[in-house]
């Protein structure tokens, strides 16, 4: 007899939450880098850094890839190029060109240590068009300002970090910070991560203003190196898919794969696969709600929040009005709820991600 076992959709949403702790640490880092001797115009992907070659790149970017892997990255992509300009001759391959050919490319962490101030902007819109359609992206750069900041931008602001007598400036270091953030599990968090090789570095004053000015740094117990905080460069919230939590790298990935791994079920196993009836559009959601309560038991999401889904009645009530010009003022919720919106499935939810411990306030009395 044919064995018919949980349908797909179902074992697709339980793989995801049983190795959601798993992957959040294998994350991926993609390098723009300039190099003479790197192939330009084809991406070079490594799983792991013994594969790498020496000889193969110029030794100073050898060296980089060697300061990334020490963060246990899953993987890194290099893009080698000719030039950090965005434009140039048609023979040499540019930034804008690299990222023509990055663009069809999933990875979780993106830096261009040799990128020009200038250019952080087009960098950083061209992130957020990335976002849109493929797996969400952080990009990680030194000096980057801007008023609001953005919470998939990580500002690295540390300047001459020392490795014995190897310097690295900030722009350099930040590849060791991608490698990090890529090899740390969402149930931990960077904040006091150390850095056990770093020997000396510019250390900061009034690190409690930088943190709010959205920078991540070397800050030290006059023993051991470590990062400041895990704090996005977002410092004012100025649109409605922000929230003040964004302003945590922790509370920002995890929503973004907890978003990527609904997204990514509904394309492969719900698109074209169910017809668009209520009973269908129950299904889904009941898959969804049954992966938000495999996430609180492994602590992702907090129980003391109301971690749900369910139809959005006021996107169908829309949806008649102004699509299929129907007037719903008498009608029940219920039926709103029930109705048919052609190819779309309206939902709205609520999650509370869990933080890390981070903050001690004690009081002793005596």
């Amino acid at each position: 007899m044919e064995t018919l076992g949980m349908p797909q959709y179902e074992v697709e949403f339980k793989k995801k939450s049983d190795n959601f702790i798993r992957r959040s640490a294998q994350g991926i880092v993609c390098i723009i880098l300039k190099d003479k001797k790197l192939p330009k115009g084809k991406l070079i992907e490594y799983n792991s850094f013994k594969e790498i070659k020496a000889e193969s790149m110029d030794a100073e970017n050898y060296d980089l890839l060697k300061l990334c892997y020490k963060g246990k990255p899953r993987k890194v992509m290099v893009m080698p190029i000719d030039d950090y300009e965005v434009s140039g001759e048609d023979s040499k391959i540019t930034l804008a060109k690299a990222l023509e050919i990055l663009k069809f490319k999933r990875f979780n962490y993106l830096t261009v240590p040799g990128i020009l101030k200038k250019h952080h902007e087009t960098l950083v819109t061209w992130v957020e068009t990335h976002r849109e359609f493929y797996r969400p992206t952080h990009l990680i750069l030194s000096g980057y300002s801007n008023e609001s900041g953005k919470r998939f931008v990580y500002n690295w602001s540390t300047d001459n970090v020392y490795i014995g007598e190897k310097k690295y400036s900030a722009a350099d270091f930040c590849i060791r910070l991608a490698g990090v953030l890529a090899g740390v599990p969402v149930n931990e968090s960077v904040t006091r991560y150390e850095l056990e090789d770093v020997t000396s570095a510019d250390m900061k004053e009034d690190e409690d203003s930088l943190v709010n000015k959205g920078e991540i740094f070397l800050t030290t117990d006059g023993d051991s190196f470590y990062i400041s905080r895990g704090v996005t460069s977002l410092q004012r919230v100025s649109s409605d898919e922000d929230i003040e939590d964004f302003r945590k790298i922790k509370i920002s990935e995890t929503a973004d794969m907890i978003y990527q791994d609904i997204k990514d079920t509904w394309q492969k196993k719900f698109v074209g696969k169910f017809m668009n009836v209520y009973r269908n559009k129950l299904v889904f959601i009941a898959a969804v709600r049954d992966y938000l309560e495999s996430l609180e038991k492994i602590d992702v999401l907090d129980t003391a929040g109301d971690n749900r889904i369910t139809i959005d009645i006021d996107e169908n009530r829309k949806y008649l009005e102004e699509v299929k010009k129907v007037k719903v003022d008498d009608y029940e919720e219920a039926r709103i709820k029930e109705a048919n919106t052609g190819s779309f499935l309206f939902c709205v939810g609520s999650l509370l991600i869990a933080d890390a411990l981070e903050d001690l306030k004690m009081k002793f009395y005596m």
